[in-house]
């Protein structure tokens, strides 16, 4: 892949991440973003890293450890395929880090068409330019994503994001619904021409009836008419259902982010 666009994806990758679930983000010279989560956990993304030698990895590496340790929190480096330095791997697995694989993501993408996109008017989506109908759009999030992880916690980043834009990505929350009744949600988050699709949520009875891919399709269609070239998507490596959809919608796995975790 071409550097220069592979840092682009990153770069809005990780602004945008980090605009909806991340209340600090403090940013490092020599790579894209530090930024940290929550109480409990820290994230280093090593994107950036093209030019830097093994023993200059190592010197950042012991500078961000300090920077958490100061901060009581753990750190994680998120390693992507591709732009990391030789023997980055190694290094960490040294430095006492370790690799869960269940941790493991892919960034899906699908180049736009010249066309509108069609999708099925069962579904009613809208965007959410309200707060009752923000309302709907934290109601879905919060009881699809009950079963792994609670997310109120990041409610309050989601509702500084409804007001502003951030960083220079825009926002769009879509929420659809199944005969006025609240069934799905997702955030189209747009950089330059890029357009990443975030937080989508199905609630569980409304679930395998084919609202998740309508909703990717009006995404897309909304991220078309923004002018974007290219749409992605993240999911977990090994989430099958989720990677036969995206297959299925024309989607192609380009990006992997393997995370490293260092306990203290």
């Amino acid at each position: 892949m071409n550097r220069l666009r592979y840092r682009k994806i990153i770069h809005s990758y990780i602004l945008i991440f980090g605009s909806f679930f991340l209340d600090e983000v403090v940013r490092h010279p020599n790579y894209d973003l530090v930024y940290t989560l929550d109480d409990n956990y820290g994230y280093f993304n090593c994107a950036m890293n093209l030019n830097l030698g093994k023993d200059s990895v190592d010197d950042e590496i012991q500078k961000i450890e300090k920077y958490f340790k100061i901060r009581q929190k753990s750190p994680s480096i998120s390693v992507e395929q591709s732009s990391r330095p030789d023997n980055l791997e190694a290094l960490l697995l040294k430095r006492g880090y370790i690799n869960d694989p269940s941790e493991n993501v892919v960034l899906w993408t699908k180049s736009l068409p010249g066309k509108d996109v069609v999708y099925n008017d069962k579904v009613k989506f809208s965007i959410a330019y309200d707060f009752g109908a923000f309302q709907d759009y934290l109601y879905v999030a919060n009881e699809a994503w009950s079963d792994i992880f609670d997310y109120t916690h990041y409610a309050s980043s989601l509702s500084k994001l409804f007001t502003k834009v951030y960083d220079g990505v825009t926002s769009m929350h879509i929420v659809g619904y199944v005969d006025d009744n609240i069934v799905c949600s997702s955030t189209l988050a747009l950089y330059l021409d890029m357009a990443h699709l975030v937080n989508i949520s199905v609630l569980p009875d409304f679930r395998r009836q084919g609202i998740g891919s309508e909703m990717i399709k009006y995404a897309s269609g909304e991220a078309l008419k923004k002018k974007a070239s290219e749409i992605y998507i993240c999911i977990d490596e090994k989430d099958e259902p989720g990677s036969g959809l995206l297959n299925k919608l024309g989607f192609d796995p380009e990006i992997k982010q393997t995370i490293f975790t260092k306990k203290p």
